[in-house]
């Protein structure tokens, strides 16, 4: 648990003067707040799609196809809970859109797989893309209408966005075991790389525009930082416990805990992302991001202690 909580404090202090360097270009008058949606439209459509692919261009076999297909479905049920739990969540808490999406989206990618490769080696990446494939799904439809206050979404639109695209052809790329070119696997792996960074970056330019009467929210904030980081985690370790789920596959307890380090997380940047291509209060957004990715770096090392204690 000491080398979880060294990997953590190292990447989210760096994360931190990302979103510093996003502050300060801001606050400086470089740029402007509101010009960080370009941004937002720059990972959404071509970095989120190249770390997709990327992470699908490993060789398979069978156990690692047992293992992902188990990765796949552990997600599917991590998202299942998530959603009942803003369903539960709003209605006792009056949770507003960009609450509840905050709560139902952990930093999956950003913050996950820099953990999931120093505590388990690179080839684990691929498990966690499962988790990620599995959100961008969710993220995607249920997210994307929560954001733009519909129901639902229309088939049309969900199987026209970029990032399901993406999906769909990552997973037919592994599962027909089809490799692209080197040329382009690096081409788009040096555009991933840039995920990180750029998230951080356009969080910390919409710090800087934040309307400071949210500030005097500061229990509502908590108490969103709560659920996501304490509840949610909490609830899983229950589920996971009550149905032997790391019994079901070999390696199954490090594959568990893969898709719980990405279920336990911080409130997804993307999400901040939506919300100001949506008009949805982003700065607020992008406030519970940074709320929560301080705290996470108490209550991911906890979390992980009492997922081993109780699993």
């Amino acid at each position: 648990m000491f080398w979880i909580s060294y990997v953590l404090l190292e990447r989210i202090g760096s994360f931190f003067f990302m979103i510093a360097m996003g502050w300060l270009l801001v606050k400086s008058g470089r740029v402007r707040s509101e010009d960080s949606r370009i941004l937002a439209e720059v990972s959404i459509c071509l970095i989120i799609p190249c770390v997709i692919i990327n992470s699908f261009q490993i060789e398979l076999s069978d156990e690692v196809l047992h293992g992902f297909i188990f990765a796949l479905g552990t997600a599917f049920l991590c998202h299942i809970l998530l959603l009942i739990l803003i369903v539960v969540g709003g209605r006792l808490f009056h949770l507003n859109r960009v609450e509840r999406a905050i709560i139902m989206y952990p930093n999956a990618g950003n913050l996950v797989i820099p953990i999931v490769t120093a505590l388990y080696g690179a080839d684990m990446i691929l498990y966690t893309s499962a988790f990620i494939s599995m959100q961008t799904i969710f993220m995607f439809t249920h997210g994307n209408a929560l954001l733009e206050g519909k129901r639902v979404t229309g088939w049309k639109k969900i199987f026209s966005n970029i990032n399901i695209i993406s999906t769909i052809v990552g997973i037919l790329l592994f599962v027909t075991n089809i490799r692209l070119p080197s040329v382009v696997v690096v081409a788009m792996d040096s555009v991933g790389s840039m995920l990180a960074p750029l998230c951080m970056i356009v969080t910390g330019m919409l710090i800087a525009g934040v309307d400071l009467r949210h500030i005097s929210n500061g229990m509502r904030i908590l108490g969103v930082c709560v659920l996501r980081l304490l509840v949610c985690p909490l609830v899983a370790i229950l589920v996971f416990g009550i149905f032997g789920l790391e019994h079901l596959v070999a390696g199954g307890h490090d594959l568990l805990m893969i898709s719980f380090i990405a279920m336990m997380g911080p409130g997804a940047v993307t999400i901040t992302q939506l919300a100001q291509i949506h008009n949805q209060d982003p700065h607020y957004a992008s406030l519970l991001c940074f709320s929560s990715t301080a705290f996470c770096i108490i209550t991911m090392p906890v979390m992980a202690a009492v997922f081993e204690l109780l699993l």
